[in-house]
């Protein structure tokens, strides 16, 4: 099989293409001096994938996964305004400071902040112990946010949503994500039951954890879930729906007893994996990660500083081809800043010698969290 750079040379590709703003149908061959060449749409990136041979693609989800589903409810933007900062007013301070919504910089900072207030003598050591408790707050205003603003259960997403997002996550062997919230699980309860193979089984009362399940876990929350707890024994327990209790009602109960879902925020990478490798159901997450492909889709993710840990998962990986979706003008100075880091892992593997391919797919050609929809003459018809 020859590898999908000859492919695509040798085809020609419809979508929009960086230095052609009409998105006419152009030959790849004609534009190799443009960087990068294309950006794919997902049923032409997933013919290119299915023409590796691999029978075994992976997806990493991304928050904007979660975005896409509802920008007014997963964006940070929306998460600040419904946190609850009035224990320590200082914390909406500090977002303003920085000017940002985004929770991880925040406590990045603030973490930074209080390393180098360490120095400052007694005074100093007090105001690095009050950043601390700031940074701590801001991860659980975080939690209580998402938790807050989530939907309430699992019928408040029509069907066609459900059945349309449930097709993209079909076509994986293997599902990772970085989400928190419950959109993925409940995805995959209502369009096919048999896929929600997440290493869970009852013993008739709890849904416990096992890293050696009967059937094979297939469905990874690397950074932890809102359904996810640590057990009085330290097992690993998840959330079921029992009773009429919805599981977003039970998880709201136990965030407002103390108990703090499994729930990795922390404000670098280097924090998340120590809080990863902490965890022993993340850690087998993480390590199924660095084990999954050869074909990886990512869908919905920054690749940003703070997700270095999962980027260098991908290049300590066994993978060969990554696909990356953009969503928007790709020559945007976000989607450049993701292009550029998603390249630099190839450039990495080059250096080792292991190649990885990379291309880019649009993110709204997947077409999540709506029913497919038909062209015809003077408009479209939902199908």
């Amino acid at each position: 099989m020859p590898p999908l750079s000859a492919q695509i040379l040798n085809a020609e590709v419809r979508g929009s293409v960086y230095g052609d703003p009409s998105g006419a149908r152009t030959s790849c061959g004609t534009i190799g001096a443009k960087f990068p060449m294309q950006v794919l749409s997902f049923e032409e990136a997933m013919a290119l994938a299915n023409a590796t041979g691999s029978l075994r693609h992976a997806v990493l989800l991304g928050n904007g996964f979660s975005i896409a589903f509802d920008a007014s409810i997963f964006s940070y933007s929306a998460l600040f305004g419904s946190a609850e900062f009035s224990a320590s007013p200082t914390i909406q301070k500090a977002f303003e400071a920085i000017g940002t919504w985004d929770f991880e910089r925040v406590i990045r900072n603030l973490m930074a902040a209080s390393r180098l207030a360490e120095n400052y003598g007694r005074y100093g050591q007090q105001t690095a112990e009050e950043l601390n408790r700031d940074a701590d707050s801001v991860k659980s205003a975080l939690v209580e946010a998402i938790s807050r603003t989530h939907p309430d259960h699992v019928f408040r997403i029509d069907d066609g949503s459900y059945n349309s997002t449930g097709d993209f996550v079909r076509k994986f062997k293997e599902v990772f994500t970085l989400n928190y919230d419950m959109l993925l699980y409940w995805t995959l309860v209502r369009a096919d039951a048999n896929l929600c193979r997440d290493g869970f089984s009852s013993d008739g009362s709890v849904l416990e954890w096992s890293d050696r399940p009967q059937i094979p876990q297939t469905i990874h929350f690397v950074h932890g879930g809102l359904h996810l707890f640590v057990g009085d024994n330290g097992t690993i327990t998840k959330v079921r729906y029992r009773d009429g209790n919805f599981i977003m009602d039970q998880i709201r109960q136990r965030i407002m007893s103390g108990r703090a879902p499994i729930f990795v925020c922390e404000g670098t990478s280097e924090q998340k994996l120590r809080q990863i490798e902490g965890n022993r159901y993340l850690r087998h997450c993480f390590k199924r990660l660095k084990k999954a492909g050869p074909v990886l889709f990512v869908y919905g993710l920054s690749m940003a500083d703070s997700d270095s840990h999962i980027l260098d998962a991908i290049v300590d990986s066994s993978m060969r081809y990554l696909f990356v979706s953009i969503y928007g003008n790709p020559e945007s100075a976000s989607n450049t800043r993701l292009r550029t880091a998603a390249l630099a892992l190839s450039e990495r593997r080059t250096v080792i010698g292991i190649p990885l391919e990379v291309r880019f797919y649009d993110a709204e050609s997947v077409g999540l969290w709506k029913m497919p929809t038909i062209p015809i003459e003077g408009g479209t018809v939902r199908d």
